[in-house]
């Protein structure tokens, strides 16, 4: 065999070792094992004592219940979603819905058609009529109601209370605070929907009238009773004032505020002394909350 011959085989069987080694997988070095930390061991249990009192357990977690709940923080509709349309409902009650009002009424012309100089003065000479002019009453109420009934309307209850003053020119005495009226009332209003508008309303009701006022040659002293219907409508001012209502509510309660006018008629089955059988017309405010 040639020198040259003998030189490739040499070459070749070297490249033959090469890719054998190149083949095999390199060594990778087994990395340890994370060392498990060992379980803490049992405390003790010491008994306890005055000096050493034993502490107290951790309180377990309860299930929330919609009552529960408070308004700003609702439970998550994907936990249960029963618990959270029950809260929601709650607080949607509690927020929107009304349970009181408040009402704020002027009567410009009451008692117009009565003569307050009746009963005819006895310390009168005979033929003698009295010297003043019929007085010209004007008053002011204030009733407040809880709802009782929601369904086709509501349906409240309330009290109301109200004076009656005439003008200081008219010459009678007392007259500042002429009559004053109180009594219960069944108030009735046709809300059909959210925000409605215009709220047609009815009321009846059953007043004490106390009269106690002075003229020329006798005075006026009693309490009469008289049934009051009202008929009439309110006006929704949330609606047009949006942004003085949402101030209303957040910083008195408020929820909604109504412009109200209705016409009364007041009967007097008794008539003793003077007949305070009257038709005139109320207007005012209602505030819910």
């Amino acid at each position: 065999m040639n020198p040259f011959s003998t030189r490739l085989l040499t070459i070749f069987g070297f490249l033959v070792t090469l890719s054998v080694f190149a083949d095999e997988p390199a060594a990778v070095l087994a990395e340890p094992e994370p060392a498990i930390p060992p379980a803490p061991a049992a405390e003790t249990a010491v008994p306890s004592s005055p000096d050493n009192p034993a502490p107290a357990a951790a309180p377990e977690p309860e299930t929330p219940s919609a009552v529960a709940i408070d308004d700003a923080d609702l439970p998550s509709p994907t936990a249960n979603f029963e618990v959270y349309e029950e809260a929601r409902l709650n607080r949607y009650r509690r927020l929107r819905i009304p349970r009181w009002s408040f009402n704020l009424t002027i009567e410009p012309r009451a008692f117009a058609d009565t003569d307050f100089r009746k009963p005819t003065p006895t310390a009168l000479p005979v033929g003698r009529v009295p010297t003043q002019v019929n007085p010209a009453m004007h008053g002011v109420l204030v009733s407040g109601e809880r709802m009782l009934f929601r369904g086709a309307g509501v349906l409240a209850f309330g009290l109301e209370g109200g004076i009656y003053a005439s003008k200081p020119e008219d010459g009678y005495e007392k007259l500042p605070l002429a009559m004053i009226s109180a009594g219960p009332y069944l108030f009735y209003q046709l809300q059909l929907v959210e925000r409605q508008f215009l709220v047609p309303i009815g009321r009846i009701e059953y007043e004490s009238v106390m009269q106690n006022y002075a003229y020329e040659g006798g005075k006026n002293n009693a309490i009469t009773q008289l049934l009051r219907a009202d008929a009439g409508a309110m006006i929704y001012l949330n609606f047009m004032e949006p942004r003085s209502a949402g101030q209303m509510s957040a910083n008195y309660g408020i929820k909604r505020t109504y412009l109200t006018a209705t016409i009364t008629t007041a009967t007097d089955r008794a008539k003793k002394n003077i007949d305070l059988s009257e038709r005139t017309w109320r207007a005012g405010f209602r505030f819910e909350y």
